[in-house]
């Protein structure tokens, strides 16, 4: 993966965000004024709400993993959990992010491709606890015997293989992720135990 590619990529993504972003924000208002006018909202608008807010909260995650990244712009921790927060009571798997320190969005963006990464290691779902202690990342996920290491993928992560004509859409997220890190000079490292995985940078 060129450089240009890997930037227009980002254009793209943060475009189809920053668009899709404005009428999400408007079905979520509308949703709210109805069950406030509403005295018992139905099972039915608590759905839609739910997927709204989902939405939304999928929404601001693609854009920091899959959007343009400037080393100036910083990620306020507390806007990951909220985020992931969102995303958690529905979600299969739970992430739980760590850490106060802001984070250049450079590096949150790498961290949560690699965050996908493990995602995809955890066909059944499954529990990550991920955050930044000082300038290092690290992500685990403990006592899942179900931990599925597919080690043709995560080989793009470890080599800075950028090459994403070999992957599907849903496994993106590896070769994005060690080219970002080979471009950053970055070293990832993956831990494999019985039941474990920890990936850190």
């Amino acid at each position: 993966m060129s450089r240009i590619d890997a930037e227009l990529g980002a254009l793209i993504g943060s475009r189809l965000c920053h668009d899709l972003i404005s009428p999400i924000g408007a079905i979520a208002n509308g949703v709210e004024l109805i069950m406030l006018a509403d005295s018992v909202p139905s099972t039915e608008m608590h759905l839609v709400s739910e997927s709204v807010e989902d939405a939304n909260a999928r929404l601001r995650l693609f854009r920091i993993a899959f959007g343009m990244a400037s080393a100036e712009q910083n990620i306020a921790p507390d806007d990951l959990r909220a985020i992931f927060g969102y995303m958690n009571p529905r979600a299969r798997h739970r992430v739980e992010w760590h850490g106060d320190a802001a984070i250049p969005r450079p590096a949150a963006r790498l961290a949560l491709l690699l965050i996908f990464c493990m995602e995809s290691a955890l066909p059944r779902g499954g529990r990550i606890t991920a955050g930044f202690q000082g300038a290092g990342f690290r992500a685990v996920c403990e006592d899942d015997p179900l931990v599925a290491y597919d080690s043709a993928l995560w080989d793009r992560v470890l080599t800075g293989d950028g090459d994403p004509r070999e992957v599907t859409p849903a496994q993106v997220h590896f070769p994005l992720a060690g080219a970002l890190a080979a471009e950053a000079g970055l070293r990832v490292e993956v831990d494999r135990t019985d039941g474990g995985l920890a990936v850190s940078f």
